[in-house]
């Protein structure tokens, strides 16, 4: 799926679910944007997103893989992020400490230390 200059897949809901409301323009993730597609919830507004012919299989990969995020209450709803978020390019990670705790300015230490914070009662206790 083609994302945006955000990491996210352009869409909008087709009805009401969470915070979403029915023709409400919003942008996931494209696994998450794959499961809501598969649910029939929402749907990208780029054609070539809409014609993914293996919706179904990655849907039902990204069911099996859903435990790989963590749910974080920002102002405007819930953020997902991967567990893997430490991996993944600086400037999502920024982004999202930015809607985490509203801060306008971030470095890449300080995205870490407030992701690290948001999700630390998440995480399991190595065994």
């Amino acid at each position: 799926m083609q994302t945006n200059e955000y990491g996210l897949v352009p869409g909008k809901a087709l009805k009401s679910f969470e915070i979403y409301k029915g023709g409400q323009p919003c942008g996931f993730e494209p696994s998450i944007a794959l499961k809501l597609q598969a649910r029939g919830v929402w749907a990208p507004t780029n054609p070539e997103n809409a014609a993914v012919g293996t919706v179904a299989k990655k849907a039902a990969e990204v069911e099996a893989n859903e435990s790989e995020t963590f749910a974080v209450a920002v102002e405007s709803g819930t953020l997902l992020i991967p567990k893997n978020w430490r991996e993944v390019h600086h400037a999502k990670r920024t982004a999202w400490a930015k809607q985490i705790s509203g801060e306008k300015d971030i470095n890449v230490a300080r995205a870490e230390e407030i992701i690290a914070e948001a999700v630390k009662s998440q995480e399991q206790p190595a065994e």
